[in-house]
């Protein structure tokens, strides 16, 4: 007759057993928002430190950096410098092969009669190649179209216009004028001994 009619008496409420399992239930959560906060706080302190980190590196690059736009300004200063040179080399290249200095002024000296008095000659050099200024006066207008055609004939010249004209303040040369014109590039012209060009 063991074992017959043997069965355990359970004398603990059902109420009671709930109220454990809801207090169990509710330490588990208060742990896991005490783990979530605690990460939270570390997280925030590895952000914060990597922020200060971040900005202190920065406060210290700052010299570097305006140092750097200074190099960079200089840079782009001397790359203009050099193309600026290149430019005015191969304009005094050109320069180079056409008549000499010597032989323009003796072929200008010749060309310029008595009737013309030269006051000024600048040779300029632009991009498209050199270009010689004279400016003169003259006793009349006939001298003037003397000029023109001499000048126009040369074979040291080429492209030669009249720039301007107006009336003199010297008595006895009513006009002034300036004409514009360019020295032939490669050209020997009638005397070589001059130098107008090497061969």
């Amino acid at each position: 007759m063991k074992g017959l009619g043997q069965r355990q008496i359970d004398f603990v409420p059902d109420w009671y057993r709930a109220e454990l399992a809801r207090r169990a239930c509710l330490r588990r959560q208060y742990l896991a928002l005490a783990v979530l906060f605690l990460a939270m706080v570390i997280w925030n302190a590895f952000s914060m430190r990597s922020i200060s980190s971040a900005s202190a590196q920065l406060f210290l690059n700052r010299p570097m950096a305006r140092a750097a736009e200074q190099v960079r300004a200089e840079f782009d200063r001397l790359v203009s410098q050099i193309a600026t040179s290149r430019q005015a080399l191969q304009r005094l290249d050109g320069l180079a092969k056409g008549p000499q200095p010597a032989a323009l002024l003796s072929e200008l000296s010749s060309i310029i009669g008595p009737d013309v008095l030269a006051q000024g000659l600048i040779l300029q050099i632009t991009d498209e190649g050199p270009v010689l200024l004279l400016k003169a006066v003259a006793r009349d207008g006939q001298a003037l179209a003397n000029l023109m055609e001499d000048l126009q004939r040369s074979p040291y010249l080429s492209d030669v216009r009249l720039s301007y004209w107006r009336h003199g303040d010297l008595d006895n040369w009513p006009l002034e004028f300036e004409v514009r014109c360019r020295p032939v590039v490669g050209s020997c012209g009638e005397d070589r001994d001059l130098g107008v060009c090497d061969e």
